[in-house]
């Protein structure tokens, strides 16, 4: 049984109360997020898109998780990104190194060992930096372009999927403000790259 943690709807806009619903949660997460506004000149379709993972949520100023993660588009069209170098069927502590086969199956290797190929493959799968909580020490808030930073760090506080800190897929920001759902391209190389909005 799914269970709502946190609504904008009935829990208002307020990062504070999304960050007490799942700090600490440890159970499969869906979010789903609809934008207000259009991406594009159709102001009828702003589309739906979201995340799904099953590692539990903690604050940290940086990223963490494991590949039991996606982000999707449910609207207009539905697609799904997974983590780059991401096989169904296989534990996600291995890599396929080779797509060669032979009557043994596909060549897997421990992640100890490493692979020219996939080295530019990054884990940044989750970032959950806010401002009040165990993380904040004591400084004060401020804006640097559209993301929001503490005196005491140069990481954006809110909510990072994919990408970088300096270019993040999809970020929610503390003031659910100039928040980013982006294709990825090359600042992604978490997940696969897509549209999250039409």
């Amino acid at each position: 049984k799914w269970s709502r943690m946190y609504s904008t709807e009935t829990d208002g806009f307020a990062f504070l109360n999304m960050q007490r619903a799942l700090t600490g949660y440890t159970g499969p997460t869906i979010m789903l997020v609809r934008p207000t506004q259009a991406s594009s000149s159709d102001s009828h379709t702003p589309g739906l898109f979201g995340f799904y993972t099953t590692n539990p949520w903690k604050e940290s100023n940086d990223f963490y998780g494991t590949s039991d993660c996606f982000l999707f588009r449910a609207e207009p069209r539905w697609n799904v990104y997974r983590p780059q170098g991401f096989v169904q069927g296989l534990n996600h502590d291995h890599k396929v190194v080779s797509s060669q086969h032979n009557n043994k199956g596909p060549n897997i290797q421990h992640p100890s060992l490493s692979s020219s190929r996939l080295s530019k493959r990054m884990n940044n799968y989750m970032y959950f930096h806010p401002s009040a909580g165990h993380m904040n020490n004591g400084g004060s808030s401020s804006s640097y372009g559209r993301y929001s930073y503490t005196s005491k760090s140069s990481k954006p506080r809110g909510l990072v999927i994919g990408g970088t800190t300096d270019q993040p897929r999809f970020y929610i920001t503390e003031s659910f403000e100039q928040c980013v759902a982006s294709s990825g391209n090359m600042t992604d190389k978490s997940f696969a790259n897509g549209p999250l909005l039409p």
